[in-house]
């Protein structure tokens, strides 16, 4: 399954929240914390659907695997795909 990924956009990274302007701690991005990674950015940017199964780029495959080590997929997002992106969701 490391075949799937191409690239890794971010994994520990101090920024704030997409939106946010005030550096307090709630604002920060999950990546702030390094509970968070995005890859193969370029083949699954935000806001696109995701690629499809056996693409270039393709992360749909990693899903299953990273939902039982605790981790959510942005490509289930309800208002804004993020199919880069997993974040640590239930520390198991």
């Amino acid at each position: 399954m490391l075949d799937r990924v191409l690239t890794c956009a971010g994994a520990f990274n101090a920024r704030l929240k997409r939106g946010s302007t005030s550096p307090k701690r709630v604002n920060l991005s999950n990546h702030s914390w390094g509970t968070a990674i995005d890859l193969n950015a370029g083949e699954n940017p935000l806001g696109n659907v995701p690629v499809g199964l056996h693409a270039r780029g393709c992360v749909r495959e990693l899903v299953g695997i990273a939902n039982e080590l605790g981790f959510y997929w942005g490509g289930h997002f309800a208002n804004r795909p993020d199919g880069m992106h997993f974040e640590l969701a239930v520390i198991k």
